[in-house]
């Protein structure tokens, strides 16, 4: 009897696991928040996160959770990229309010459209 799995998004990897090919993956990633400035990092970087204890609340339970507007914030610091075997391709907001975009080895233009369609936009 076979039994039907749950959808879901992702690829199998069960190819592997008998020795077979994968075929061309694509990893898209995004980074986390830091309470470092990124700026720190690079002058260039947008940086306006919320940093102070009025960034966050007491939500329902006595959970402490980012406010509205620090949640914003902090999203539009996150940089995104994109890595297709052969190069990473990395986008991020600049200080002046434009996205930059850098890549590491060989990106194809494939790569990005895949990263402007998959791509979280950030208010």
């Amino acid at each position: 009897m076979k039994i039907a799995a749950p959808a879901s998004d992702g690829v199998s990897l069960l190819p592997l696991l008998h020795g077979d090919p994968a075929g061309r993956l694509r990893l898209y990633a995004e980074t986390g928040y830091t309470h470092a400035e990124p700026d720190a990092f690079d002058p260039n970087h947008y940086s306006a996160g919320a940093r102070s204890a009025d960034a966050y609340e007491i939500g329902p339970g006595g959970s402490i959770q980012m406010t509205a507007e620090a949640h914003r914030r902090a999203m539009l610091e996150k940089d995104v990229g994109a890595f297709d075997g052969e190069g990473w391709l990395i986008r991020s907001r600049r200080a002046d309010g434009t996205v930059g975009e850098r890549c590491r080895g060989r990106c194809s233009p494939d790569l990005s459209r895949w990263l402007s369609a998959t791509a979280r936009p950030a208010d």
